[in-house]
């Protein structure tokens, strides 16, 4: 049967196959898996492979960025029990600040907004006092357009212009671009590139 060949695939893989490090989603009941054994990673670092020559180098020594977050590593991974934060304490909220950046370039039918010609044009000529709604009001009219994460942005303006109108303190997604200094191909990455965005009420830089 299924069932049997499933069986005897686990047990030639788990005795004779090297375990996968899957950098994403895993079954999480190892009895799931019919392949090698997979071990669920968390997202790599910039210097993941270089964390692994360390560990086989030193026997066995942990980079900080994955060892748990606290007072003596800024860079470390978040962990429930290092860390007090527990799954209840949560925010009900969405958040990304991806890694998505590097592909970017390759999705040729999606595009920044320009601010001059999507926003500003439209400020100037919009005769409504709000200004920040004008400018949301254009950005929807390109979301289509747009690349991912300038959706989520949109989305994200709109959240919060909700949440407050509802005095409600949580908008229900956040997402926004991270801000670093480092350039990076696809990616505007200085904060004074979204400051503009920003005056007129949309979010587009992280916190």
């Amino acid at each position: 049967s299924i069932l049997e060949k499933n069986t005897v695939l686990k047990e030639y893989a788990n005795k004779y196959l090297a375990p996968v490090l899957q950098f994403g989603s895993v079954f999480k009941k190892r009895d799931q898996m019919i392949s090698s054994p997979t071990i669920a990673m968390p997202m790599p670092q910039p210097n993941h492979l270089g964390c692994y020559h360390k560990w086989v180098a030193n026997r066995g020594q942990i980079c900080q960025e994955y060892q748990p977050r606290g007072p003596n590593n800024t860079v470390g991974l978040v962990f429930e029990k290092a860390s007090g934060n527990h799954w209840k304490d949560l925010i009900p909220q969405v958040i990304w600040r991806g890694t998505d950046y590097p592909y970017l370039p390759s999705l040729k039918e999606f595009r920044k907004p320009n601010f001059e010609k999507d926003v500003l044009s439209k400020v100037t000529n919009e005769k409504n006092t709000d200004a920040n709604m004008t400018t949301l009001k254009a950005m929807r009219e390109i979301y289509d357009q747009l690349s991912p994460r300038w959706k989520g942005v949109v989305l994200t303006a709109e959240a919060e212009r909700d949440a407050k109108k509802n005095d409600n303190n949580t908008p229900w997604v956040n997402i926004k671009f991270p801000t670093t200094s480092i350039p990076i191909k696809g990616l505007t990455t200085k904060v004074g590139d979204y400051a503009q965005f920003q005056k007129y009420g949309i979010p587009a830089i992280g916190e």
